[in-house]
């Protein structure tokens, strides 16, 4: 049961990506360093940004951050608007 809806989780994030990545016209290192920043934090991010060039690293953690960032507002503003209902 978990391990199926693991698969249908990254599979939504798989489909969120790719949706992105064609309407804004997305870069392969762009999506695969931001995928990376939302499922493995900032700890894998500038890894990932390290094997396209050392220069990018500051990339992988800056959106590493964005995305706790983006990530505790947005889980704020869900339990604020569950609380309401």
């Amino acid at each position: 049961m978990y391990i199926i809806s693991g698969f249908v989780i990254l599979g939504i994030h798989a489909l969120i990506l790719f949706l992105a990545a064609k309407l804004f016209k997305l870069d392969l290192f762009t999506c695969g360093v931001a995928s990376l920043a939302n499922v493995g934090g900032v700890a894998s991010a500038p890894i990932l940004a390290a094997a396209y060039s050392e220069a990018l690293i500051p990339i992988g953690v800056l959106m590493a951050l964005m995305g706790y960032v983006i990530g505790t507002g947005g889980g704020l503003l869900v339990g604020k608007i569950l609380s309401m209902i």
